[in-house]
């Protein structure tokens, strides 16, 4: 006999099972329940930690396997070629390395980071921190604290290139700036477009997911404050930029992540300032294309004194009006089971 339903009224499947008087019906989402994998979260700590490790590699394993096998029959281009572009290299070869660089750094950072969430609780977005800040005036702080701290963290950068730390170090760095100004020659505006979203909106959003929502919650885990937590993550985060005489101003730039994260309570303030941070430096970069002053004053690698003096007095007046009006992350926030999670149960 046909059931028909509507509105608040729930399907169900009737299993009767006669055993003696007694008889026995189940639901459909109990059906459901026992075929279920438990959330993540129902682990232990270091178990979601390898599970997570183990993520990682997958699809790190799956990304290169897309660059050796798949790339170099769609662009043309050996993955040797590809790994070797120079600023004389054809700007499809570019591409081809610029495609390289978003296939990876979506499968190392990404991917991992919104399935770990996924399969770790039944709330993934709070989970990762994807909520949005306390209060609307933070948008404007961080914008304002962005603004500030980029100058005085090229400062920094300047002041350590001057150092000279060795041969090892000055050919570790040219290396760097070797792979990279290919993919700042832009020869028109859907260029700089693809460029923008590989190199600035892409880490923006995966590597806040991954070092700040992610590491850092497990860090907090083992901690009781959040100093650890944030530094720790802001360690990770330079270590992994691969950079010598940026490794400083890169972690600074980390644990600063961590502050905006934690003093706002949203993972995206922290995916605006990182946005702002990279895709303001290819703006600048894209703008010297046609405009002789600016092209002259990057290529003097030096700013002027006043400039991060600016940029540093905008930082703290910024910073102290974000933690002025800040609405911080709880202090269970890394707990697996909060108690809006334990209602889920």
């Amino acid at each position: 006999m046909p059931c028909y339903i509507s509105g608040k009224m729930m399907l169900m499947f009737h299993i009767s099972m006669t055993s003696g008087n007694r008889s026995y019906q189940l639901s459909l989402p109990q059906i459901k329940s026992m075929f279920r994998m438990p959330y993540w979260r129902n682990f232990p700590v270091w178990l979601q930690l390898v599970l997570f490790a183990f993520m990682i590699f997958t699809f790190f394993y799956f990304g290169d396997s897309i660059c050796l096998y798949i790339l170099p029959k769609a662009t043309g281009y050996t993955i040797k070629e590809i790994l070797t572009i120079n600023e004389a290299s054809p700007s499809s070869l570019v591409r081809a390395a610029l495609i390289m660089q978003g296939i990876l750094h979506i499968c190392i950072f990404l991917l991992p980071s919104l399935l770990f969430g996924y399969m770790t609780t039944p709330r993934p977005a709070i989970y990762l921190g994807l909520r949005k800040p306390g209060k609307p005036v933070q948008w404007v702080l961080v914008l304002l604290i962005t603004l500030g701290a980029i100058p005085v963290l090229m400062g920094l950068e300047g002041l350590f290139e001057g150092m000279h730390l060795g041969k090892w170090a000055d050919d570790a760095q040219k290396a760097i700036e070797k792979m990279e100004k290919p993919f700042f020659n832009f020869t028109s505006f859907g260029d700089f477009i693809k460029v923008f979203a590989i190199l600035a909106l892409l880490p923006a959003i995966g590597e806040e997911l991954f070092f700040r929502g992610i590491l850092m919650r497990f860090m907090k885990k083992r901690s009781r404050n959040m100093i650890y937590p944030i530094i720790l993550s802001g360690l990770l985060f330079a270590i992994a930029h691969f950079t010598v005489y940026g490794f400083i101003p890169i972690f600074m730039a980390g644990i600063l992540l961590g502050t905006i994260y934690y003093l706002t309570g949203s993972i995206w303030c922290s995916m605006l300032f990182h946005l702002l941070n990279n895709g303001l430096q290819l703006i600048i970069v894209y703008m010297a294309h046609d405009n002789v002053t600016i092209r002259a004053f990057m290529e003097s690698n030096h700013l002027p004194f006043y400039i991060p003096v600016t940029g540093a007095i905008v930082f703290v007046i910024s910073f102290y009006l974000l933690w002025k009006n800040k609405t911080p992350l709880p202090p269970q926030w890394a707990s697996d089971y909060t108690e809006l999670s334990k209602k889920e149960l």
